[in-house]
């Protein structure tokens, strides 16, 4: 086994199995080596990590069930960083949009254009890039 597959091998076998920023990590880095004996491994996380993506729970609120501007923020921060968690980026950002747009409050926030423009551009382009964005916005 080569040192970078030991040092592979051993971030996987340290990540936190019930984070599935962690576990996305740990499986990036797995993918990039060819040693078969890390095959069983990067299984063993692949189904952890696919049985913690299936448990975890987006919570959908009514449209028009908060009743403020900073409430409405707070709901939709709070779900699409639920996307950035499973590393679903792109889905985190649709979320962000989708949800801004259901209040008049927070519609036509500058940061939705900037945001997708950003995307586009090949930046928040990872879960934590994603996540660091999100939670900039007030």
């Amino acid at each position: 086994m080569t040192e970078h597959d030991r040092i592979r091998r051993d971030r996987a076998l340290a990540c936190n199995r019930d984070d599935l920023a962690s576990l996305g990590d740990a499986l990036r880095g797995l993918q990039s080596t060819d040693d078969p004996s890390l095959v069983p491994l990067y299984d063993e996380l692949m189904t952890r990590y696919n049985e913690l993506s299936t448990a975890k729970k987006i919570i959908h609120a009514p449209v028009g069930s908060t009743s403020t501007r900073a409430q409405h923020l707070v709901w939709c921060k709070k779900r699409a960083l639920e996307y950035c968690d499973m590393g679903e980026t792109s889905q985190a950002w649709a979320s962000m949009v989708s949800d801004m747009r259901k209040d008049p409050a927070t519609e036509n926030h500058p940061a939705l254009e900037l945001g997708t423009i950003l995307l586009l551009g090949g930046l928040n382009s990872t879960p934590m890039e994603m996540r660091k964005f999100i939670e900039g916005f007030n």
